[in-house]
């Protein structure tokens, strides 16, 4: 693949955005014993539309919400015995283990912060390999009826021009 368009046209098949719409729609309608025997999961579908995101206020709140004091207390709480001597070496070795741990809801409930609300404005079958690119990069992924769905947080351009996308093209070409 030599180009980004080239990437789109390969990995993203189909919008499904009616699809997902009126799946949507009707689902809060169909009776429980008819949903075991299909292959749809109303809370896949629900995480579709958007999901809470707890890793950015996590972050912002330790690199700008926290003393240095505070800081070494929460990575001697978590087991460091040698620590940095600045608050941004701090911040980052807590971040870093933050991320390993994935413990972004748990460090932002234990500190009284909401999540922001991702909100998806299109819903695209993608390849798999594409899928998991955008899951490593924080976007909404989910199956739908043995689909691989991506729900795109953007809306209004090309796909292409999608920073996230960028970003996949040129690590794919690095």
């Amino acid at each position: 693949m030599k180009t980004v368009d080239d990437m789109v046209r390969a990995e993203v098949i189909c919008c499904v955005s009616g699809l997902v719409s009126d799946l949507a729609k009707i689902l809060p309608h169909v009776p429980g014993k008819i949903l075991r025997e299909t292959s749809f999961d109303d809370d896949e579908l629900t995480d579709l539309m958007g999901q809470d995101d707890w890793e950015d206020p996590a972050e912002w709140h330790v690199r700008h919400g926290l003393t240095q004091e505070e800081l070494t207390d929460l990575l001697t709480e978590k087991g460091y015995d040698e620590l940095p001597d600045s608050a941004g070496a701090c911040a980052d070795l807590l971040l870093q283990h933050l991320k390993d741990a994935d413990e972004w809801q748990k460090f932002a409930s234990d500190h009284n912060l909401d999540p922001h609300y991702i909100e998806v404005y299109e819903h695209w079958v993608v390849s798999d390999w594409f899928a998991a690119r955008l899951k490593e990069k924080g976007q909404v992924i989910g199956d739908l009826g043995n689909l691989t769905i991506w729900g795109r947080t953007t809306t209004g351009q090309m796909i292409s021009m999608d920073w996230v996308v960028q970003q996949i093209h040129k690590e794919m070409m690095a």
